[in-house]
């Protein structure tokens, strides 16, 4: 079994190759491939150049006939001589005869018209004239073509503005949450976030905000870390302030927040793929579960861990539309089953930490 950080990376990956796949469409040189042209579907009728050599064929047959037929009662055996030339006629002028007791039967066909019937009848008898197939197929691709084409844009770009809608929505609302919240700059709770920080490896700058409201621990920010705690978290006990702290410094570790960045806009772009959104879940899953690594390979137990993501749950409340852009730490319709992964020992926690985090972390619980 790989660990969740590894199908964190496995997820992402796929979700990147949709936009690479389509820049690289745009930049690498075409390859035309030829496709051989169909036969042309218009019958043309057969024209008789020569009609008379057909007449005369005719006249040649009939003649010998008559004499076979007039020396049948003398001469029996000229009677099979008689039935095999006429049936080589018969395969060149398409001539039919009957037995010689019986009258001699001569189909003389009708010779063909050259040039088309409309010329010589008019087009009121002539009946409908045939039309070559390519000649409808371009004319499907007229308006009408386009007008299909410009219904499915119009569809798309309908699809692209909602998704689009959710990511401005989304940024409104951590902006107006972080005017609102208040910056911790000092003070104990100060002092054990910026050591949790150094543990974990994080070198970059984070700044901690505290919100009056009851809102669930979270992390935002691509270019400048931020992470977001109740006020009631000063009243926790320290194991439970210490687990969620380093649960939220480890998306910032990872760039998770980046990652959700990302996977909104392909989101937006390619909503029609329901792949799309398969991929995007399951980013979301999995990268709750590699943070939760992260503090399970900080010397934090299972059991209590598993009881402070309870006690963040029942008090907390979980702002929906921030958590398009901001990665939250936890969510009433998942918990039992990150529950289970917590408290599951045969998971694969080898690589769950950001860098060299585990190796200290642990030593700083020891």
């Amino acid at each position: 079994k790989q660990p969740a950080a590894a199908r964190h990376s496995v997820w992402l990956v796929a979700v990147l190759m949709l936009p690479v796949m389509a820049c690289a469409g745009s930049l690498l040189p075409g390859w035309a491939v030829s496709v051989p042209e169909w036969p042309s579907s218009r019958v043309e009728s057969p024209v008789v150049t020569d009609v008379s050599e057909s007449v005369r064929r005719d006249i040649d047959a009939d003649v010998i006939l008559s004499a076979i037929a007039e020396e049948a009662d003398t001469e029996p055996n000229l009677i099979r001589a008689g039935e095999a030339v006429a049936g080589v006629a018969d395969s060149e002028n398409h001539v039919t005869t009957e037995r010689p007791d019986e009258s001699v039967v001569v189909h003389t066909p009708e010779p063909a018209i050259a040039g088309p019937v409309s010329e010589l009848v008019g087009p009121e008898l002539a009946g409908p004239e045939l039309v070559d197939a390519s000649d409808l197929l371009e004319a499907g691709r007229g308006d009408g073509g386009r007008g299909f084409g410009w219904w499915v844009l119009l569809c798309w770009g309908v699809g692209c503005g909602l998704f689009g809608s959710r990511i401005l929505l989304g940024t409104v609302r951590l902006w107006r949450l972080t005017r609102r919240a208040s910056v911790v700059a000092q003070g104990e709770l100060f002092d054990e976030f910026q050591r949790l920080r150094a543990e974990i490896g994080l070198r970059r700058s984070v700044r901690l905000l505290m919100d009056s409201r009851d809102s669930v621990p979270m992390a935002w920010g691509v270019l400048r870390g931020v992470v977001l705690v109740p006020e009631s978290v000063e009243e926790w006990s320290v194991e439970q302030r210490r687990s969620v702290l380093i649960h939220e410094l480890g998306h910032v570790a990872r760039r998770d927040c980046l990652v959700q960045w990302i996977v909104e806009v392909t989101r937006a772009v390619y909503w029609f793929q329901p792949l799309v959104h398969v991929a995007a879940w399951r980013l979301h899953v999995e990268r709750e579960n590699a943070c939760d690594d992260v503090v399970l390979g900080c010397g934090v137990s299972a059991r209590e861990y598993a009881q402070h993501l309870l006690a963040v749950v029942s008090q907390c409340r979980l702002p929906r539309v921030s958590c398009v852009l901001g990665v939250a730490m936890s969510a009433q319709a998942r918990i039992e089953k990150r529950l289970r992964a917590v408290l599951d020992g045969s998971q694969n926690r080898r690589r769950a930490g950001a860098g060299p985090a585990n190796p200290s972390c642990a030593s700083a619980s020891a």
